[in-house]
């Protein structure tokens, strides 16, 4: 059996567009910050996150701590600690975000 999908919604943010697709209580955002871009969103951190980055570079920032994360590579990030996505290149970065759970959310409103 095969079920197709759509986004469920999109957001866009002063650096970045969020295109949210839902399954259950597993979520997928294809997330894309231009060059020097910057984006924290809560929807990401409430639950544990997996992100793998399909162009470009990634920082994530995490206090003070930091990740470099290139193309084909992956992070695991703990759910409730906030953390930023940063866009140090002047590539679009386009990665997509995974995260489990059934409480969200909604990009772009406050936790």
């Amino acid at each position: 059996m095969a079920e197709r999908g759509f986004a469920l919604r999109s957001v866009a943010h002063h650096d970045a567009k969020l295109s949210v697709y839902r399954h259950g209580d597993v979520e997928v955002t294809v997330v894309e910050i231009g060059p020097g871009g910057a984006l924290a969103e809560a929807s990401l951190w409430e639950s544990p996150s997996w992100h793998l980055v399909v162009e470009g570079q990634a920082t994530f920032q995490q206090g003070e701590r930091s990740w470099d994360v290139l193309p084909d590579e992956s992070l695991r990030m703990e759910a409730g600690r906030p953390y930023a996505i940063l866009n140090p290149s002047a590539q679009r970065l386009k990665l997509l975000s995974v995260t489990l759970g059934s409480v969200r959310t909604e990009p772009g409103t406050a936790a």
